[in-house]
């Protein structure tokens, strides 16, 4: 799944090309939709090679596409922070869950439901909400940390040390 999906990336960047605007502004808008959508139909867990097609059109959707609503709204603050910090969100953002999952389970000793052999903790809705706000909330500031103290600095030294490593080189381009 990995390699499809590096490859797949691979493949969109060598494609391509900022500036080639050949799709109208809305069709990011509508390829988000159409994955919002499937996402909601898919089953959870379940592998599938659809999704691929479905994020590379979003991708060349964005990156070919006109500026309109929708890309604006990405530019927002909030959005280029949180793409910025993505990596550290992906890479914290289970520990971080766990521990609140520990917490409501051992410090709230909230009773249990096994399905499928995984336990999760009951809360009411109003409790799900609030501890919902609050993992996220603890996901955002431990991501930002792990950006600001390891992601970033070791992202800077790899490339200093590439750079004193490799020569340089000009990649021609067509």
């Amino acid at each position: 799944q990995c390699f499809a999906g590096y490859f797949m990336g691979c493949l969109i960047a060598a494609w391509c090309r900022p500036g080639n605007y050949i799709l109208p502004s809305w069709s990011a808008f509508s390829i988000t939709v159409l994955l919002l959508c499937y996402l909601q139909v898919t089953q959870s867990g379940a592998f599938s090679v659809v999704i691929y097609f479905i994020s590379a059109a979003l991708i060349i959707a964005m990156v070919m596409g006109k500026d309109g609503w929708f890309r604006s709204l990405l530019r927002h603050r909030l959005f280029t922070f949180l793409g910025m910090i993505s990596y550290s969100l992906y890479m914290s953002h289970h520990a971080v869950l766990w521990v609140c999952n520990m917490f409501v389970r051992v410090v709230m000793k909230r009773p249990e439901a096994v399905i499928s052999g995984i336990s999760y903790p009951q809360l009411t809705f109003v409790e799900a909400c609030v501890a919902n706000v609050v993992a996220v909330a603890i996901v955002v500031v431990v991501s930002t940390f792990v950006y600001r103290w390891i992601e970033d600095p070791m992202r800077r030294r790899s490339r200093e040390f590439t750079a004193r490593v490799l020569p340089q080189t000009k990649v021609a381009t067509a």
